[in-house]
């Protein structure tokens, strides 16, 4: 699994490109439940090509695109087309069925 560091110049872009899935996850340096996230997600086997990963707290512009209320926000992409957001416990079955639930609903355009 590839993992990605995304900035506001970078999201949009990247995402577009990346070929496969991706999960977008937003996270902050003071948040205490991201830390969690950061170190425990990229141990999952997800069934994902990439982790990309967005500073919320340095990236305003890429939190106010996706419209993110919470933090850590996890959303879905796969070949440019976005899934939407992946909203579930963490815990790696949990949200591989949530992936894959997501996968099997029509594509949207990205936010």
């Amino acid at each position: 699994m590839r993992i990605q560091q995304l900035t506001d110049f970078t999201v949009e872009h990247t995402l577009l490109e990346n070929s496969g899935t991706t999960l977008l996850v937003f996270t902050s340096q003071s948040c205490s439940h991201c830390r969690y996230v950061s170190q425990a997600l990229p141990k999952m086997a997800l069934g994902v090509e990439q982790l990309a990963w967005v500073d919320a707290g340095e990236n305003g512009g890429a939190v106010a695109q996706f419209e993110v209320f919470h933090l850590p926000s996890f959303y879905l992409v796969r070949d440019g087309e976005f899934y939407g957001q992946v909203a579930c416990v963490l815990e790696q079955s949990v949200l591989v069925n949530e992936i894959q639930r997501l996968l099997q609903q029509p594509a949207q355009d990205l936010p």
